[in-house]
């Protein structure tokens, strides 16, 4: 059985439009490197409560993936933190809610159930937050241009 991980990301542990598109996922990309309240956001979105258990499934680049599994989102976050250095795929228990952490890049994207991932916001203001911030972000222009294309491919 092909594991989540290898479903979600490809060869080059990036993320598959088509695993979204196949599942009539929608998804949103947001600026940065995701922080604590905005994980903690997402574990209780489209809840009263926080997520059960949130999967954890992660690898460095050319190594095998693994996955942790944490019964409550502080040790969730803790182990994200941790593990900032590796691509890192979030599953929250009990609903279609996902998030691609790519190892180094200043973006994450959030997919899921599109009633969940419309909940987030206007997509037209959430991409002109992101494409300020991609203009202030002092990257170079590779860098830049790079997160644009992100932009463009993850958020559907």
């Amino acid at each position: 059985m092909t594991s989540l991980f290898k479903l979600v990301l490809d060869e080059e542990r990036t993320l598959r439009p088509a695993f979204i598109l196949e599942r009539g996922f929608s998804a949103r990309v947001f600026p940065d490197h995701i922080d604590r309240n905005e994980f903690f956001s997402f574990a209780a979105r489209d809840q009263n409560e926080t997520a059960e258990s949130v999967a954890i499934h992660h690898a460095e680049y050319g190594a095998e993936e693994e996955t942790l599994i944490r019964n409550d989102v502080s040790s969730a976050w803790k182990a994200v933190f941790e593990l900032s250095h590796e691509d890192i795929v979030v599953e929250f228990a009990g609903r279609n809610l996902f998030l691609w952490l790519p190892a180094g890049e200043h973006m994450y994207v959030a997919f899921g159930s599109s009633a969940i991932i419309e909940a987030l916001g206007d997509l037209n203001d959430l991409n002109r937050e992101f494409d300020e911030y991609v203009e202030e972000s002092g990257l170079t222009e590779q860098g830049k241009a790079f997160l644009r294309d992100c932009s463009r491919k993850y958020c559907l």
